[in-house]
């Protein structure tokens, strides 16, 4: 069975990608952070296809939310993922004279932590 979790894919990118696996045999998880109803959208479409998708909410700014996203998937799918897609991201527009720690930080947790973290629980 081929199963697939695409971060951030309730909206851009991710959407498209999730509804591609899902056209392509995949069964999704479909994380957001805070598109719920993008999320559902992108669900109901892969459900009509005859396929399994479930919208799984987690910020990637909590690790303790990040360590329990694959677990959740795979649960909800039914088995483990073959396939896991690291889209999410922030974007958080600054400048030389407006960055600060904070959200140099921010950036470096949801950008590239994240996706770290969940690599190494899928593997």
């Amino acid at each position: 069975m081929t199963r697939a979790l695409v971060t951030g894919a309730g909206k851009r990118l991710g959407r498209a990608m999730a509804l591609d696996l899902a056209r392509q045999g995949y069964d999704v998880a479909v994380h957001y952070s805070s598109s719920q109803e993008a999320a559902t959208d992108v669900v109901a479409q892969i459900e009509a296809m005859g396929r399994r998708a479930v919208a799984l909410r987690a910020d990637l700014l909590d690790e303790t939310q990040i360590e329990t996203l694959v677990p959740q998937a795979t649960e909800a799918l039914g088995g483990s993922l073959s396939l896991l897609i690291n889209n999410a991201s922030i974007f958080e527009y600054d400048t030389l004279a407006t960055a600060t720690r904070t959200g140099w930080d921010r950036h470096m947790q949801s950008n590239l932590r994240a996706p770290f973290v969940l690599s190494l629980i899928h593997i």
